[in-house]
């Protein structure tokens, strides 16, 4: 029998099989802002999380994203 965990993304509640990793648990779009830097995963104590890191059975996850958004470069400084 495989074994699983029980974790919330954003307040979500999912069960992963154990070895799985947390980009696996808050999927693509979520990993691809992580990775461009417009966004980060924290858990419910407020600690950066990193993408490759395991997941463990009542773990609570936030993906928070960046409120700044790139605005055009100014040229004339």
């Amino acid at each position: 029998m495989s074994e699983k965990v029980k974790v919330w993304v954003d307040g979500k509640e999912d069960t992963f099989f154990l070895g799985l990793r947390v980009r696996h648990a808050i999927g693509y779009q979520a990993v691809k802002a992580v990775e461009q830097g417009r966004a980060r995963v924290q858990d419910a104590d407020g600690n950066g999380v990193d993408l490759d890191g395991a997941l463990y059975d009542g773990e609570r996850l936030f993906v928070v994203y960046s409120k700044r958004r790139p605005g055009p470069v100014n040229a004339s400084s």
